[in-house]
């Protein structure tokens, strides 16, 4: 387990876990109040979504959520960082994207035409990018992430 930072205004701590599965997220636990929510990021954008919230007779009101989930997205470079390190995946392998005409890779089915199935992913944590290598293609593709 790796702490990957703390939220003082609320007492909780973000940590992402040794054992844990895709997608990509942090476990963010209150010991003083005996709650953990689970928040998902991406490799590819700033999305944050909430997985779920343990014990739910204990969950926060929805301003710390939202206080959890902001604080998560202000450092998700550091979430990115820990969970490469205990992973060391960005969990795109074998996905299907599209790359929009702003450069942006985006979810795609299969079929869409112009989409491409990342073979292989790459998280530079010196650069806060990733690289993806798709099949059939020589060349890999890199974004700097904010």
């Amino acid at each position: 387990m790796s702490k990957a930072l703390d939220i003082a205004t609320l007492g909780a701590k973000v940590y992402v876990r040794s054992r844990d599965h895709c997608p990509p997220h942090v476990h963010v636990t209150h010991a003083g109040e005996g709650w953990e929510a689970r928040l998902a990021f991406s490799y590819l954008d700033a999305s944050i979504r909430l997985l779920d919230v343990v014990p739910l007779a204990r969950a926060p009101r929805l301003a710390a959520l939202n206080t959890v989930a902001g604080t998560v997205a202000a450092n998700l470079p550091d979430c990115r960082a820990a969970w490469w390190r205990i992973h060391g995946k960005t969990c795109l392998n074998g996905q299907w994207l599209k790359i929009a005409a702003d450069g942006a890779g985006r979810p795609a089915i299969r079929t869409e035409p112009g989409a491409l199935q990342v073979a292989r992913s790459h998280y530079d944590v010196a650069q806060g990018a990733v690289i993806l290598f798709f099949k059939g293609q020589t060349e890999s593709r890199t974004w700097r992430l904010t």
